[in-house]
């Protein structure tokens, strides 16, 4: 462990700064005015910055010299435990992986199987797995290693939350670096190490989980290993590129100059991956060569060269309009990746960019910084910072302006067709899209729900139209847990989510608890932003909701639900050139055309907040998941059986809910009164019954009963009683005092039954 007095002892002049950090003379210039500041991070790491006239690496270099910053910071994870208690772990070194997972990709018929490895223990902590779908997509399923007790189990899980995850191809420690090539996808740091590699001089990285997975990715492992040059190879689309603008802020934060390579100049969703025909194919595990455009490949090869060549190095944007301060946060917000960082934070993400250990104090001094009291998210209003009730805010909203071309939808209408044939349901699911697409920032207060029982028949596919009109930034795809996740970071300014394999498990209580989180996103008209180390805020609820599932029974309706339509997709998928061909009409001008499409929807007499229709599917769903004890007294009640009959007007819950234990039915009271509530039953009075006080509801003339006295109440009510097997038995309460003996009750229940029909 490090500390400020041993490292002191390397330099000159020097002056403590309290117990954080000290100045000094910088020993890589001529100075005679103490530029050098030095701290230490964790007892480990020696951060140094000249204010001088030397430049990050020049210092970097010289801490190298001193003996510092030798050994690499790649995480060594700390012990972690999943939900069921087993330990994130990782028994398999590097050198075992590719024996090892070559069985199991044969087995399962996965094409390619990308190992993460840390480079201090040379365990690989994550197996990304790469399948080929017969529909032409790709599909991505991760891979982790956990431990119970002794023994050691695949699961098919990633990285913890809790921990960063690593990066794919990091060189071993050992090495020094003077390039770093940084790609979007395993496959394409494969073939920059193909393309690019010169021994010992570069190493090509990427990271796992794509666009998504970027901010979570560990790039400070980067660290210490002496790289001069990072060159950022963005694939050709805008995903792509906000990508690669965000890495090339976290790595700027490190040694070494930074260089984005723009791609603009390629085909539409170009990526390097496309030039591995020019130092031999790289192909999956079923022989397919997985590059594109043979015929050009050389060409594209040369003038990706000659534009690594002519590379211009990255300049960070201005940090007083990255960056706004939020009074009622007391935090900085990152306009750009929507964040907040405490002033520490903020003056650590800065200090690389400004050469100022506390660039805060610049920032509010600076009558052009970006300042407001609260933040929100409204695309209605046009002003960055406005102010309304006397609040002033800032408005985290920036207008998307897709692409719009008039032409021919049939392909977007044939696929409906195929999904909903029914006419009138199809059309409430096309202006549904089209009020989405029309109106941003006014929420509907219904969901969609597709369900069917195949795989693959296209149904994301409305969810992807959506997300091209809306805004890729303004559109999430979430799995079912992080609805139940205290972690709503992911609702932050989003007009649509789309929900993946909905599938609520759990009995019918649990069940309904879930519901009830789908229920808030689709009504409330404000969320609480809860994230990991933030306060809780407050935001606009403009998300509407699309989900997903293959289940049979994704969500728990009741009769009364009005939120969701509900519709199965019956069809079977179609064969594979129809998927091709779709998504290749989509992807040429298709999205356009149906941008403009949903643009024109007339919508007259379309109610947003109106209940939509509600299906056959919607009542099967019913069926299937409604509360299993109301079925049962559902058909009790309606068939006048037990103990619903003729002289059963008057009900007390406490006793119905004996009667029901004692036939073998459990119910509790909550879910009992929300059944006579239901069933129009209202709630009267007390009476006096022995030594209790039963609550007394009454189907129908509640009026009439409120006015009768508890006595006379009493004298009327019925008391359930069952005594016998397989018998249930109605006594009056007042003849029942009368009785000597159990033979005398039963004779007298015959008779009530006989009586009653």
């Amino acid at each position: 462990m490090l500390t400020l007095e041993q490292v002191s002892s390397k330099f000159t002049k020097v002056r403590m700064n309290g117990s954080k950090n000290f100045t000094c003379l910088c020993p890589t210039h001529n100075d005679t005015d103490r530029s050098l500041v030095v701290s230490i991070n964790e007892g480990k790491w020696v951060n140094a910055y000249c204010f001088g006239a030397c430049d990050k690496q020049t210092v970097a270099n010289h801490l190298l010299e001193l003996g510092f910053n030798k050994t690499n910071t790649a995480p060594k994870y700390k012990k972690v435990k999943d939900e069921e208690g087993r330990i994130f772990t990782s028994p398999i070194s590097a050198n075992q992986h590719k024996e090892y997972f070559q069985t199991l990709a044969t087995k399962y018929g996965w094409d390619m199987v990308f190992p993460y490895r840390n480079i201090i223990t040379d365990k690989v902590y994550l197996y990304m797995v790469r399948i080929n779908q017969p529909d032409g997509k790709k599909e991505f399923k991760p891979y982790t290693c956990w431990k119970s007790g002794d023994v050691y189990e695949l699961h098919l899980k990633g990285i913890p939350s809790e921990l960063k995850t690593p990066l794919f191809m990091m060189g071993p420690e050992s090495k020094t670096y003077d390039t770093c090539y940084i790609y979007e996808g395993e496959r394409m740091a494969v073939a920059g190490n193909k393309l690019f590699n010169g021994p010992g001089i570069s190493m090509h990285v990427s990271w796992p989980f794509g666009c998504n997975g970027v901010k979570k990715a560990d790039w400070n492992s980067l660290k210490g290993l002496g790289i001069k040059e990072y060159i950022l190879i963005p694939d050709n689309d805008k995903a792509g590129r906000e990508c690669m603008d965000f890495v090339a802020k976290a790595v700027s934060a490190l040694s070494g100059k930074v260089f984005i390579i723009n791609t603009t100049e390629f085909p539409d969703k170009w990526d390097v991956a496309d030039l591995t025909s020019v130092r031999g194919f790289i192909k999956d595990n079923r022989g397919n060569v997985l590059g594109k455009e043979p015929d050009k490949t050389m060409e594209r090869y040369e003038q990706l060269q000659q534009l690594i060549n002519n590379k211009e190095e990255y300049k960070p944007a201005q940090p007083a309009r990255q960056f706004a301060y939020i009074e009622e946060q007391e935090r900085f917000y990152d306009l750009t990746y929507q964040r907040f960082y405490s002033e520490k934070g903020y003056n650590n993400v800065m200090a690389p960019i400004t050469n100022a250990l506390r660039h805060s104090n610049e920032f509010h001094t600076n009558p052009d910084s970006l300042r407001a009291q609260r933040l929100t998210f409204d695309p209605k209003i046009k002003d960055q910072v406005f102010e309304k009730d006397g609040v002033r805010y800032l408005n985290d909203y920036v207008p998307h302006n897709p692409n719009r071309v008039p032409g021919d939808v049939t392909p977007f209408l044939e696929h409906i067709s195929y999904l909903v044939p029914d006419e009138l349901n199809a059309q409430f699911l096309i202006k549904w899209m089209a009020f989405c697409v029309q109106n941003l920032g006014r929420k509907m207060k219904s969901a969609i729900l597709l369900f069917s029982p195949a795989e693959g028949v296209g149904k994301t596919t409305l969810y992807k139209i959506l997300r091209y009109c809306i805004g890729e930034a303004y559109c999430s795809q979430i799995q079912q847990h992080q609805i139940t996740s205290q972690f709503n970071s992911w609702a932050v300014n989003k007009l649509l989510i789309g929900a993946e394999e909905i599938a609520i498990k759990g009995n019918y209580e649990d069940r309904s608890t879930s519901m009830d989180k789908w229920k808030y996103l689709i009504t409330e008209d404000y969320l609480a932003i809860n994230s990991k180390n933030d306060k809780e805020y407050e935001l606009p609820n403009f998300i509407n909701l699309m989900l997903f599932s293959n289940n049979p029974t994704p969500i728990t309706l009741t009769p009364t639900s009005r939120r969701f339509f509900v519709w199965q997709v019956e069809a079977t998928a179609k064969p594979k050139d129809y998927y091709i061909n779709l998504y290749e009409w989509f992807e040429k001008d298709g999205y356009a055309k149906v941008y403009n499409y949903l643009m024109e929807v007339n919508l007259a007499g379309f109610d947003a907040d109106a209940p939509p229709p509600k299906t056959k599917y919607f009542y099967d769903l019913v069926e299937k998941t409604s509360n299993p004890v109301h079925q049962q007294l559902d058909t009790l009640f309606e068939s006048n059986s037990f103990p619903f009959t003729d002289k059963t007007a008057l009900v007390s819950p406490q006793h119905l809910e004996k009667a029901l234990k004692d036939i073998g039915i459990k119910i509790n009271t909550n879910s009992l009164l929300e059944w006579l509530r239901k069933n129009g039953a209202c709630k009267v009075k007390q009476i006096d019954w022995g030594q209790s006080r039963p609550t007394i509801w009454a189907f129908g003339e509640k009026d009439t009963w409120m006015s009768v006295p508890p006595k006379e109440i009493a004298s009327f009510y019925i008391e359930p009683v069952f005594e016998f097997p397989n018998k249930h038995l109605w006594v009056d309460h007042n003849q029942v005092k009368t009785l000597d003996t159990i033979k005398d009750l039963e004779n007298l229940t015959r008779a009530n039954q006989m009586n009653n029909g």
